[in-house]
């Protein structure tokens, strides 16, 4: 019953093209079932991979937990 699913990437210093994989499976999974997949503290390194593969466009990703819920807070 969750309409609202954040990842928090904080603890998360490297990520390769299997675990975009799994990231992009997750949000399939989460649009079918009606819910929004969500991304925040993504590290650079991280956010390089986001960037060459194009899925900054796919992912709504935010700085950080308290910017997320700013956003929905002014909604």
């Amino acid at each position: 019953g969750m309409q609202h699913i954040l990842v928090d990437f904080q603890d998360v210093s490297f990520m390769d093209s299997s675990g975009l994989g799994a990231l992009v499976l997750a949000l399939k999974t989460a649009r079918s079932a009606g819910a929004k997949l969500y991304l925040c503290s993504i590290n650079d390194q991280v956010k390089m991979l986001f960037d060459l593969t194009s899925m900054d466009r796919v992912f709504e990703i935010y700085p950080d937990q308290e910017s997320f819920m700013e956003h929905f807070n002014s909604l």
